[in-house]
């Protein structure tokens, strides 16, 4: 569970910084926005509690 944790916040961090990049190069700044809402979310998504089954 934790190997599968860092990856999808990995992954969700690419995503937003390649939103946030794309955006700031085309001058677009609702896709500069919506890539920090995506990496701020990645990134809370560690401090979501884990089960203790797993």
């Amino acid at each position: 569970m934790r190997n599968k944790r860092w990856r999808w916040m990995l992954s969700g961090a690419m995503v937003g910084v390649m939103l946030a990049g794309l955006g700031w190069g085309i001058g677009n700044y609702y896709l500069v926005v919506a890539g920090a809402l995506v990496l701020a979310g990645a990134v809370s998504y560690l401090s979501l509690p884990m089960p203790a089954i797993l």
